[in-house]
């Protein structure tokens, strides 16, 4: 997972706890609310610009390849 062993995990686990105390659990809470608003968003930027860039496509031009290197 994003390249992060275990021991990793334990450890930044640790760290949080020391830095946080007992409110750890509500900081996780608040950090994962957040991350999944900021997914959320990403994802419907994501998809209006495919939409914009999806009804703007080149026309074809009716000619072949040999015909368009030909003039």
């Amino acid at each position: 997972m994003f390249g992060i062993s275990f021991l990793e995990l334990l450890v930044i686990g640790i760290v949080g706890l020391l830095i946080f105390g007992g409110t750890m659990p509500e900081v996780v809470k608040s950090l994962a609310i957040f991350l999944r608003k900021a997914q959320r968003l990403f994802h419907e930027i994501k998809y209006d610009i495919e939409d914009d860039i999806g009804g703007i496509s080149p026309k074809p031009s009716g000619k072949s390849i040999e015909e368009r290197k030909n003039g």
